[in-house]
């Protein structure tokens, strides 16, 4: 029996699959890595920008709330000395929100050595929780990151 030179169809079909499914993997995944790298653009972009207003917010005391470009700004106002703003870029379906402690004076203790102090919940939720005294300062940081303001509750 002589056995003809070259590929079968079959063999020719099955390669082209592959070669096909190989080029359509490496083109999602390069897609993939490009949009995340233009999301976290746009969200470094837009977190900067609602940084420079909340700034501008504490000198001034008015909120620059103006649309820029595809940004949209907005203070949801205070809520137990809670000033929360919000910057959203609808085109990416992003949103940052900063919620920031407004310190009231008359309802503050302070310390001997003249500072204010705070007492939140510290890490709630976990089993490291528990009830700090936390200079004034720090409470925004403590904020960020999921603390609250007032004593942990026992349950």
């Amino acid at each position: 029996m002589i056995r003809k030179k070259g590929f079968s169809l079959l063999e020719v079909l099955i390669a082209s699959a592959l070669v096909i499914f190989l080029l359509f993997a490496v083109f999602y995944a390069i897609g993939n890595l490009l949009s995340g790298s233009i999301l976290a653009e746009k969200k470094v972009k837009l977190n900067s920008e609602l940084d420079d207003r909340i700034n501008h917010f504490f000198i001034t005391g008015t909120f620059d709330d103006s649309t820029s470009g595809e940004m949209d700004f907005a203070n949801s106002g205070e809520s137990d000395s809670i000033l929360t703003f919000t910057g959203t870029n609808s085109n990416y379906n992003i949103s940052v929100t900063k919620r920031l402690f407004k310190l009231d004076e008359a309802e503050n203790s302070i310390s001997s050595s003249g500072s204010s102090k705070v007492v939140i919940c510290h890490k709630p939720g976990t089993g490291a929780q528990k009830t700090l005294t936390i200079p004034a300062p720090a409470l925004n940081a403590h904020l960020s990151h999921g603390d609250y303001i007032g004593a942990c509750s026992s349950s």
